[in-house]
């Protein structure tokens, strides 16, 4: 994960020869090796000795609580990686921004899915024993018992558990799947073991177990997980085809959800310094303007007409379309009319009667 995390921002900078809204950059890094005390001592050399005006991470959910009264003390700028809930919600940082994800936010779809649409009744769960983990395995496990599904196991291994075939054997036979939280590499470590075991259950997996960027590794392995995650190399927009082949040409890898939050925090943070006249040093101002970049994607083409119509500063935005997050398409006159059918249907089966007219914020049926 946070060799992702390097790559993609390394790449965003270099897409720009080191200089963002006219002001060059000069780029730090620290290996925390996964451990949150590691992170604060980095954090506090990197502020203290280099004197960063900004800070784009850490990775793991635990090392951003553990900088957390820092960054308010000391008001550094905090794009973010990690998933940390409180941070942006129970006890909000001003000056902590997520550009991305919170720990349960993928996880949400997959326990709906789970009992929805493949019609699990009983779920099973084990993820790395620390904050991520357990916030990340609460969404799904929220989205799935509320959709009538039941978790009827928890495992917590350590985040170092150097073989899990202690946990796997502990790993109820009546259920109907396993969800894995792990985070970084720990998602390809257990499966590979659990395989290798001989173990049969179909596989549901967090934003990071089962991230795009290890599907090589994984081989075989991996065929018949289902994974969510808010990003994906897959996605046929232009600015996403030129990431994707940036991470391939330098680096020989495929981008998985690490490397894509940072060149994200990358653009974020160029977009939030043309606002300010690239006055990084005004750490209010700074943080203020990374709330405020929606200008990056606009959800249907109508939402993109309205942007250019309501406000002067959008019409010469370079805004990508996104439906859901898969590619946008255009559709005639009859597959509106289809789309309109089908909604009447449902109507009828779930009101017992047909409406004349549909109202929708939802403008079309896409795959979601």
């Amino acid at each position: 994960g946070g060799i992702q995390m390097e790559q993609g921002l390394t790449l965003y900078l270099k897409e720009r020869n080191n200089v963002l809204a006219g002001r060059p950059v000069q780029l730090f890094t620290g290996d925390s090796g996964g451990a949150p005390a590691v992170a604060r001592t980095k954090m506090q050399e990197f502020v203290e000795k280099e004197n960063v005006a900004c800070l784009i991470g850490p990775l793991a959910t635990a090392e951003a609580l553990a900088i957390d009264d820092y960054i308010r003390d000391k008001q550094v700028p905090t794009l973010s990686v990690a998933a940390a809930e409180d941070m942006t919600q129970r006890k909000a940082n001003p000056w902590f921004c997520r550009a991305t994800s919170s720990s349960a936010q993928c996880s949400y779809p997959m326990g709906d899915y789970a009992a929805k649409e493949l019609g699990y009744k009983r779920a099973a769960m084990i993820a790395d024993d620390l904050a991520y983990g357990h916030e990340l395995n609460a969404g799904f496990q929220r989205a799935f018992e509320d959709a009538g599904g039941k978790v009827v196991q928890k495992l917590w291994p350590p985040l170092n558990a150097p073989d899990y075939g202690s946990y796997i054997a502990q790993i109820k036979s009546n259920i109907d799947c396993l969800f894995i939280g792990f985070a970084g590499s720990n998602g390809f470590k257990f499966l590979k073991q659990y395989r290798e075991y001989g173990g049969k259950l179909p596989i549901l997996g967090g934003m990071t177990a089962i991230d795009e960027s290890l599907l090589q590794q994984m081989g075989d392995d991996g065929l018949g997980c289902y994974s969510t995650c808010f990003y994906s190399a897959q996605i046929d927009t232009p600015t996403n085809k030129k990431f994707v082949d940036g991470m391939q040409r330098d680096y020989k890898v495929d981008p998985g959800m690490y490397a894509s939050s940072t060149y994200t925090n990358g653009a974020v943070l160029e977009a939030a310094l043309k606002t300010i006249d690239a006055r990084i040093e005004d750490k209010h101002a700074l943080i203020k303007a990374t709330r405020f970049c929606d200008n990056i994607f606009a959800v249907g083409d109508y939402t993109l007409k309205e942007m250019r119509f309501l406000g002067a500063d959008f019409t010469t935005v370079d805004a990508q379309l996104a439906y859901n997050g898969v590619p946008c398409w255009k559709i005639s006159v009859d597959d509106k009319m289809r789309s309109r059918n089908k909604l009447r249907s449902y109507c009828k089966s779930l009101l017992k009667y047909e409406p004349d007219y549909v109202f929708t914020h939802v403008t079309r049926l896409v795959p979601s």
